[in-house]
C-alpha cells in the first residue's frame, strides 16, 4: 500500500473510532454561560459569593472537567431558601487525587517527558467568568482592576432551595506535560491565585472570560506564561492524530501569533495603574 494510502486510511480510521486528539477550535462564546437549572438575580434573595457557601455549607458545587477545553460546574444550593450566586472573575479547577496516567489521554508526541508526569495528577485548568456585566460588581471586593472592555463580575445567578443548577465554562491547562482532563478525573473548585500566582496568568484568565480571546488563543498564551515554554517549543508540539503514528503541528500558525499578542497586550496592561482601561479587544474566537 503506498504511503499516501496509508495516510488517508489510517486517518478515516481515526475520525470514525475518535482516536482524533486535536481539540476543535470552537469559540469561547459559542461553549460557555450555557445554563441550566438556574434562575436570573433576584435582589429579593440573599447573595453569597460561591467560595464562601461551599466554606459555610451553603452551597455543594462540583466540576466535571470534560476534557483540556471545558469543564461544567454544579451548583447545588443545600439550604431552604433561594440564592443568588456571585462567582469571582477569576477560577480554577484541580485535580482532588492524583490518578494513574492514561497514555492514550496524552495529545503530545513528548519524547522527553519527565517521569514525574508518567503517574501524577492531571492538568490544572484555569476558567475565566463569562458572567460578567458593566453595570453590577463594581465596588465588590477585588474588582478595581477594569480591563478589556470593562465588566465586571456580576452577582451570577439564582438557584432555588434543594436544587442543582449547571453551567459550562471554557477552560485552559497549566500544567503542559500532564496528562488531560476527563470526566472520569475528580476536579474541585479553587481560586486561580490559590493555583498560580503570575499576574499575567490572572489577566489571560480575564480575558478568557470577557470573551476578549477564545480557547486556542488562551491555550497557546497559557503555556507560555504559566510553564515557561519559549514559542519556538510551542511551534514544535506535535498533534498525534492516528495511533501515535500520524502527527501534525498541534498550534497553527495564526494560534501562535495570537497568542504572542495576547501576551504583548497584558505585559502592555501591567504596566499601567489599576483602574486605567485596558486596550481594545483582541481578534475573538481565537
Amino acid at each position: 500500500m503506498k504511503w499516501h494510502i496509508l495516510v488517508a486510511t489510517l486517518t478515516s480510521v481515526a475520525l470514525l473510532t475518535g482516536v482524533l486528539a486535536i481539540p476543535s477550535a470552537v469559540s469561547a462564546g459559542e461553549r460557555t454561560g450555557v445554563v441550566s437549572g438556574m434562575g436570573k438575580y433576584n435582589p429579593d434573595d440573599p447573595t453569597v459569593e460561591i467560595f464562601a457557601g461551599m466554606a459555610a455549607g451553603q452551597l455543594e458545587v462540583h466540576v466535571i472537567a470534560r476534557d483540556s477545553t471545558q469543564c461544567r460546574i454544579v451548583v447545588k444550593n443545600k439550604t431552604d431558601k433561594p440564592l443568588n450566586v456571585r462567582l469571582p472573575d477569576l477560577l480554577a479547577a484541580a485535580p482532588v487525587l492524583a490518578q494513574q496516567r492514561d497514555p492514550f489521554q496524552n495529545p503530545f508526541n513528548q519524547n522527553n517527558n519527565n517521569q514525574n508526569n508518567r503517574n501524577g495528577a492531571p492538568q490544572q485548568l484555569m476558567m475565566g467568568n463569562p458572567f460578567m456585566d458593566n453595570q453590577q460588581g463594581n465596588n465588590q471586593p477585588g474588582n478595581n482592576r477594569q480591563q478589556g472592555n470593562n465588566r465586571q463580575p456580576m452577582f451570577g445567578f439564582n438557584v432555588t432551595p434543594e436544587k442543582e443548577g449547571r453551567f459550562k465554562m471554557t477552560a485552559a491547562c497549566l500544567e503542559h506535560g500532564k496528562g488531560n482532563p476527563r470526566p472520569a478525573h475528580p476536579y474541585e473548585l479553587k481560586r486561580l491565585e490559590t493555583v498560580t500566582a503570575k499576574a499575567e496568568v490572572h489577566e489571560l484568565c480575564r480575558m478568557l472570560g470577557s470573551g476578549e480571546i477564545g480557547q486556542r488563543t488562551t491555550q497557546v498564551a497559557a503555556w507560555h506564561l504559566n510553564n515557561d515554554m519559549s514559542w519556538d517549543e510551542l511551534r514544535d508540539l506535535r498533534g498525534e492524530i492516528a495511533f501515535g503514528r500520524i502527527t501534525k503541528p498541534y498550534f497553527t500558525r495564526n494560534e501562535l501569533a495570537a497568542g504572542k499578542e495576547a501576551v504583548e497586550t497584558i505585559t502592555e496592561r501591567l504596566k499601567q495603574p489599576e483602574g486605567e482601561e485596558g486596550k481594545g479587544p483582541m481578534t475573538k474566537g481565537q
